[in-house]
């Protein structure tokens, strides 16, 4: 049985940017996070130990965003979506949207979602 988790409101400051006045000091970036895997037994059983720990692949994204210092929404959120499918071998697919609130003049944000799936090769 597949389920899809969500994980919505990551807030994480980090240096991105691709213009060097956006690369002084860590900036706002807001995370969402969807990743799918087989729950059978963690519904079986209603134990923590038997699922994919939300926080935990939340805490990964965050982490790898900070640790990417990308110039570009889109590498953070890739480097993001590919590190979860290397930490948490369980995870089948992947969804990271990482949003830059107040990127540019007249808009509430930018923002970029990346999607990565695990190969059959893979599993």
């Amino acid at each position: 049985m597949s389920v899809r988790v969500f994980v919505r409101g990551i807030e994480i400051e980090a240096v991105i940017g691709a213009y060097d006045e956006e690369r002084t000091a860590p900036r706002r970036v807001v995370g969402t996070l969807e990743y799918t895997y087989d729950a059978s037994r963690a519904a079986e059983t209603d134990s923590l130990g038997a699922a994919i720990d939300y926080g935990a692949v939340a805490e990964c994204v965050r982490r790898a965003v900070i640790d990417s210092e990308a110039r570009l929404l889109e590498v953070a959120a890739a480097r993001a979506a590919r590190r979860v499918l290397s930490v948490f071998r369980g995870v089948e697919s992947v969804v990271v949207e990482l949003e830059k609130p107040a990127a540019m003049p007249g808009a509430a944000s930018a923002a970029v979602r990346w999607s990565e799936s695990r190969t059959a090769s893979e599993d």
